[in-house]
């Protein structure tokens, strides 16, 4: 009995290349994460998912700069504190020792400690106020990357621009607005493609088979403005 089943092909194995065209327009690259960049390198426009952002020095220059000025006020403000509550607290040790000579050594050991535990927590305060003036910048700097990338395609034709500001972020009163005008640039496009269509079909009648075509190309391009994800 003769066997006419074609031979089985191998599977490709997951580690051959992929030829080019091979993989569908569906499959995207796993990488949800925000990619590493070196902290002076702005991330690139299409490789920062706007809804997960997990670098806080976007704009470093700008970002560090806002959060020295604050951290600098913050630092005086904290130095002054613990000079008064020091002399304030040396006025009255020296009352006591005054009084009672023989706890001179005990007010010394009490004054330290005290002064230790006034430095630390102005150190841990100090220190929560840094962070949380970068997290603060972070929300503006991100936000207007965002709005940067945005702008960046619209300037490159693609008028399926959408911003999308997340809702702890700064400058959300532009989301709408510029939605609006992406909205409003499609509709003239759109008009504008109904128009040169007919003016391709006129001129198709009139027997001006070139020019239409021409008209038509253009036809077509305002068609791919109206409708980005066609």
């Amino acid at each position: 009995m003769t066997n006419n089943s074609h031979p089985i092909e191998p599977a490709k194995s997951a580690r051959e290349p992929v030829e080019e065209g091979e993989m569908s327009n569906k499959e995207e690259p796993s990488g949800m994460e925000a990619p590493d960049h070196s902290p002076a390198e702005k991330p690139s426009y299409d490789s920062w998912p706007w809804y997960r952002r997990k670098q806080y020095l976007i704009d470093r220059k700008g970002q560090l700069l806002a959060t020295a000025k604050i951290a600098g006020v913050v630092f005086a403000l904290l130095v002054l504190v613990n000079l008064l509550f020091f002399f304030w607290n040396d006025i009255e040790t020296q009352a006591i020792v005054a009084s009672s000579p023989q706890l001179s050594e005990e007010m010394a050991a009490i004054d330290l400690q005290t002064t230790l535990v006034f430095a630390t927590v102005s150190f841990v305060v100090f220190i929560f106020v840094v962070m949380r003036a970068i997290m603060l910048t972070h929300r503006t700097a991100g936000a207007a990357f965002n709005l940067e990338r945005c702008l960046g395609r619209v300037a490159s034709g693609e008028y399926g621009a959408e911003l999308r500001v997340r809702k702890k972020d700064n400058l959300q009163q532009l989301q709408e607005p510029f939605n609006q005008m992406m909205e409003s640039l499609r509709r003239r496009a759109a008009e504008d493609h109904a128009a040169l269509s007919s003016l391709a079909a006129q001129l198709e009648e009139l027997g001006q088979i070139e020019l239409a075509e021409e008209v038509r190309d253009l036809a077509k391009a305002k068609s791919h403005l109206a409708n980005p994800t066609s």
